[in-house]
Order: C-alpha cells, then sequence, then structure tokens
C-alpha cells in the first residue's frame, strides 16, 4: 500500500469519527473537550490501522501521525 492510499483511508475514518454523534456524545459525558477527544482518537486510530495492516513503522511514528492531524486541522476536517 502506498502513502497516498493509506492517508485516504485513514481521512475517510477520520471523517467519519468526527461526524459520529455517539462520539461526541461520549465526550460529553466524560466532561472532555470535543477537539481535544476527537484528536485522540484520530491519533489511535492512525496507529492501529497503520499496525493491523503490517505497514512500515514509518505509518505509524508520533511525528508522522501529528503532521497528519494537523493537516487535517488546517483543512477544517470534522468541524
Amino acid at each position: 500500500m502506498n502513502r497516498e492510499s493509506f492517508e485516504e483511508i485513514v481521512k475517510w475514518k477520520a471523517e467519519r469519527m468526527a461526524k459520529a454523534k455517539t462520539l461526541r456524545e461520549q465526550a460529553e459525558k466524560m466532561n472532555c473537550e470535543w477537539k481535544v477527544f476527537k484528536i485522540g482518537g484520530w491519533d489511535a486510530m492512525i496507529f492501529d490501522v497503520a499496525r493491523s495492516l503490517d505497514l512500515p513503522a514509518e505509518y505509524s511514528t508520533r511525528d508522522y501521525r501529528r503532521n497528519l492531524i494537523e493537516q487535517w486541522l488546517e483543512e477544517g476536517l470534522g468541524e
């Protein structure tokens, strides 16, 4: 799998997560700020997808995940 395909998959999943009413409700029940809760979920999801697909370690590094999430936030994903 190439980087573009992986990023397309996780972006699609991140957008679905951000729109999920149940996740917003869970954040409210836990008294968490939605943006922090959403970013934490995205971070874990990127890591889990990369590891479950047995991709090279570079796809699950902290810097890679942070850069990808920052890109999504700049694009306004999930607002």
